[in-house]
């Protein structure tokens, strides 16, 4: 495998972007951040920085920028919002060593198992199967949305302030059934992402409009900002995808947008300005919150019972006994490390390894995502690069605030894996072409 000149300044020109994407979250969480002492320390430690600093350009060396792949897509958005947040807490919070190393010992697990190439199941892949799970889908939307308007009535306007939803989800005002829940998490993680990208792809914008508007109504129902996230998400990944550089341009760009909005919100003479604000949107409730509560997870199941595979399979299915059944320990950890017993402190992926199993689940998870991630190429195989991107940038987006393994057996995951091993349809003519010429250049 040789790389040209002109791949190598491409992926210099990422590094250098991402070196300042890097120093930029250092300085938001400096200057804006950590000035909330009540959740946050403010203690920078060298030594924890210059490790932090060397472990980063390991991780980011074992990503593969040369190829285009799906894989490396989303490794590298992962990249980008788990782990430069985390290094970010971990040296200027003077946060665990012990914790960051298995993290990103984990990480890099995870890039040298895509560079062996895991081997993925093959299975058969019918035309008609395809069809009966479009069908499905649809089945589940209709009936979803007539099931939310006739129980909920019309959406609240109190979601388009999205300072607001706090109250809108303690209000209760949103009511569902539990096995419609599981419908709803499916609809907005799997199946509404999938009829954005291929309408998108088609070139029939009305009806992704339509799509994008269904997760839209969804999100003024529930006020989850996630699902207002994954619209801009999708929407800009998958147009974002058709590009050939789409890869270095949607990163760099990135990175220099995120730095320019923390200068601007670190020197705007308003006080609560619009770039401050967003950069609470983006930087600290994004990045920096879920990274920060990581790290509490680990003090906190450090001294708390573990809670192994309670959460996975469904209490009704096999009744296994959790240790924190009477108590919430989301909240727990609320009262114990920010005072405020009223708060979900939630978290995601990143926690979830040791959270359930100790160091050892962390390189658990991390082969999980990894033979997650390699399917996730052969389903590009079949269905094509924007395919893949778009369908599968929100899922991976949300593993930081969302669990894996609970959501592989009834959340989302479960309908994405079942994409990835049954559903085919006709790639662009187009993108068949630029691969086969990609792969003699490989």
């Amino acid at each position: 495998m040789t790389i040209s000149t002109k791949e190598c300044k491409k992926i210099i020109l990422l590094f250098l972007a991402v070196v300042v994407f890097k120093l930029s979250c250092d300085y938001g969480y400096w200057k804006i951040t950590a000035l909330d002492t009540e959740k946050y320390l403010l203690r920078f430690h060298f030594g924890k920085y210059l490790l932090s600093s060397v472990l980063l350009l390991a991780e980011f060396l074992g990503i593969r920028h040369f190829r285009r792949s799906a894989s490396s897509f989303l490794m590298m958005l992962f990249y980008l919002l788990q782990m430069i947040p985390l290094s970010t807490i971990y040296a200027l919070g003077d946060d665990s060593t012990a914790y960051y190393l298995a993290v990103s010992l984990g990480f890099l697990f995870c890039e040298i198992l895509l560079w062996k190439r895991l081997s993925f199941p093959e299975v058969l892949r019918e035309k008609r199967l395809s069809f009966l799970m479009t069908a499905g889908f649809t089945a589940i939307t209709v009936f979803l949305l007539a099931y939310l308007v006739l129980i909920n009535g019309k959406p609240s306007t109190q979601a388009l302030d999205i300072y607001q939803v706090y109250d809108l989800r303690s209000s209760g005002r949103f009511r569902i059934g539990k096995y419609q829940g599981y419908l709803l998490t499916w609809m907005m993680g799997a199946i509404l992402p999938l009829f954005i990208v291929l309408t998108l792809e088609k070139k029939r914008y009305l009806l992704a409009v339509l799509g994008a508007s269904v997760m839209f109504l969804v999100y003024l129902y529930t006020g989850y900002k996630t699902y207002l996230f994954a619209i801009p998400l999708v929407v800009v990944c998958t147009l974002w995808a058709e590009r050939k550089n789409c890869y270095y341009e949607f990163f760099i760009l990135a990175c220099a947008a995120f730095s320019a909005l923390v200068v601007l919100a670190c020197f705007s003479p308003l006080k609560r300005s619009f770039f401050e604000n967003v950069y609470s949107l983006i930087g600290r409730r994004m990045m920096l919150v879920p990274a920060n509560n990581k790290f509490k997870y680990f003090d906190f199941f450090s001294s708390h019972p573990k809670l192994g595979i309670y959460g996975i399979i469904p209490t009704w299915l096999v009744p296994i006994r959790s240790p924190y059944e009477k108590i919430n320990y989301s909240y727990l950890i609320s009262q114990i490390y920010y005072n405020h017993p009223e708060m979900n402190s939630n978290t995601g992926f990143l926690a979830e390894g040791y959270m359930r199993f100790g160091y050892v689940g962390i390189p658990i998870l991390f082969g999980i995502l990894a033979l997650l991630l390699e399917g996730i190429d052969r389903f590009q195989d079949r269905c094509g690069y924007v395919t893949a991107v778009g369908l599968f940038v929100y899922p991976i987006f949300s593993l930081s605030d969302g669990q894996l393994l609970n959501n592989m057996v009834a959340g989302e995951w479960l309908i994405l894996i079942c994409i990835l091993l049954f559903y085919n349809r006709k790639r662009l003519f187009e993108e068949k072409t630029l691969c086969l010429k990609k792969s003699k250049t490989w």
